[in-house]
C-alpha cells in the first residue's frame, strides 16, 4: 500500500497558525546550525523581585522553534482574551491548539526532533542542550485550584499542579484527554508562559519564568477522571 505524499498529509492537518512552506524553512535553518545551550528557573514571586520565590517542581518546560506566524497567532490569542467570556474561558485551550497544529507541521516535514521538553527539578531549574542556534519559544504552564470570583490566592498558598501536556495533549486540533473547556469536572487556573529568546553557537543562555513574565492566565476544567491523563511520578 502506498503511502500518501508529503503534500497529502499536509493537506489533511488542521489549519494551523504557519503554512507548510514556512515551517519548511524553519527546519532546514536549524538542521545545519551550530549548538547552544538554554536553561532557566521557573516560579512564583512572593513579594519582589528580590524577595524570595516558591519554585515549580515537575512543571513541564517544553522548546518550540520561534516562528512569526506562530508567534502571532498565539498574541492574537492573548490580546483577545478579554473581549469576550468566551474568549477569556478558551484562551487556554486555544494557545496549546495553536501550539500542537505547529507541532504536527513540524512533525510533517521531519522536524519532530526540534521539539523538546523537559521537568523542572527540585529548584525549578530547567535546560535543554545542543540546542541549534536561532530563535526559540520557551512554553510552560502548571494549574491551581480555581473558583471564579474567588480571586487569586496568596503565592506560598496556591497548590502547584503542572499541566502536563503543552501542545501534545492537544492533537489534531482536539483538546487532549487533560483538560476540556465548558466547565466539566473541576475548575482550574491555568499560567502559560510563551517567552521569546535566541540561543547562539557555543553560549548558554538563561531565562527566568515568573508570575511577572507569564503570557495569559485562564480558566481550564480538568477531565472527568475516566479521561484523564496518566499521572506522572509522585513529586518527593
Amino acid at each position: 500500500m502506498r503511502r500518501p505524499g508529503l503534500a497529502l498529509v499536509l493537506a489533511l492537518l488542521p489549519l494551523g497558525p504557519a503554512s507548510p512552506e514556512e515551517v519548511g524553512v524553519v527546519v532546514r535553518r536549524l538542521a545545519g546550525a551550530e549548538p547552544g545551550q538554554l536553561w532557566g528557573r521557573l516560579g512564583l514571586e512572593e513579594e519582589s523581585p528580590e524577595g524570595p520565590s516558591t519554585p515549580l517542581i515537575g512543571a513541564p518546560v517544553t522548546l518550540y522553534p520561534d516562528l512569526p506566524a506562530v508567534h502571532a497567532e498565539l498574541e492574537s490569542i492573548r490580546r483577545t482574551a478579554r473581549e469576550t467570556a468566551a474568549n477569556y474561558e478558551t484562551a487556554v485551550r486555544r494557545s496549546l491548539a495553536a501550539l500542537a497544529a505547529y507541532r504536527a507541521r513540524l512533525e510533517a516535514v521531519e522536524g519532530a526532533q526540534l521539539v523538546r521538553t523537559h521537568e523542572t527539578d527540585r529548584t525549578g531549574f530547567f535546560a535543554f542542550e545542543a540546542v541549534p542556534e536561532g530563535e526559540w519559544l520557551v512554553v510552560a504552564a502548571h494549574s491551581t485550584s480555581y473558583r471564579p470570583g474567588q480571586g487569586r490566592k496568596p503565592q506560598a498558598a496556591r497548590r502547584q499542579e503542572p499541566v502536563r501536556a503543552l501542545g501534545g495533549g492537544v492533537r489534531a486540533g482536539r483538546v487532549g484527554p487533560g483538560f476540556l473547556p465548558g466547565g466539566r469536572g473541576e475548575a482550574k487556573e491555568v499560567d502559560l508562559w510563551i517567552y521569546r529568546v535566541r540561543v547562539s553557537a557555543g553560549q548558554a543562555v538563561g531565562v527566568r519564568l515568573t508570575d511577572r513574565n507569564r503570557w495569559l492566565t485562564g480558566p481550564s476544567w480538568e477531565a472527568p477522571r475516566e479521561e484523564k491523563a496518566p499521572q506522572g511520578p509522585v513529586r518527593p
